[in-house]
């Protein structure tokens, strides 16, 4: 229960920053995606059941505070989630180069899923996507290591053998 309240405040901080902060006009106006990282910190970190928890949670969250239709976060996250829980136990998830990796590409595919779905409804116009597709892979690699040094100490892995 403890993980789980840390984690849903994590979530409210990480959603706070990531409105409050501006965007990156050089990558297309995006911002640093650090809602999901902090999803993605929890499906390496947290058991299986406490995973998927907070990927559906954290999708309705991020969902309801970005602008557009709902949707691209309900139906990214889960995959995510579901390719992290596949094979997380062949990565080695505290390397700096799995981090870097999965965190561009997940924040790759969020974009590129936000994009789609922009695209088909024509809700928002979709202006320089190549460049935000690039500032996503540059903008992912670069948060998820920094959340994952921050929050390593504050919410251990329930999956190999860290403190409950």
């Amino acid at each position: 229960m403890k993980t789980k309240l840390l984690l849903l405040s994590f979530f409210i901080l990480a959603a706070i920053i990531q409105q409050l902060s501006p965007n990156v006009t050089f990558f297309g106006n995006i911002k640093f995606p650090f809602f999901s990282s902090i999803m993605v910190y929890a499906c390496f970190r947290l058991s299986k059941r406490n995973a998927w928890i907070s990927s559906i949670v954290s999708a309705i969250i991020f969902d309801g505070l970005e602008p557009g239709p709902y949707g691209p976060a309900l139906l990214t996250f889960p995959v995510i989630t579901f390719i992290i829980l596949r094979y997380r136990n062949n990565l080695f998830h505290e390397g700096i180069v799995t981090q870097i990796f999965c965190g561009a590409i997940c924040y790759f595919f969020i974009t590129l899923t936000t994009g789609f779905f922009f695209l088909v409804t024509n809700i928002r116009e979709i202006d320089f996507f190549f460049l935000k597709l690039i500032g996503s892979l540059f903008l992912g690699s670069i948060t998820l290591p920094v959340c994952s040094h921050l929050l390593s100490n504050v919410i251990p892995s329930e999956e190999r053998g860290g403190k409950r």
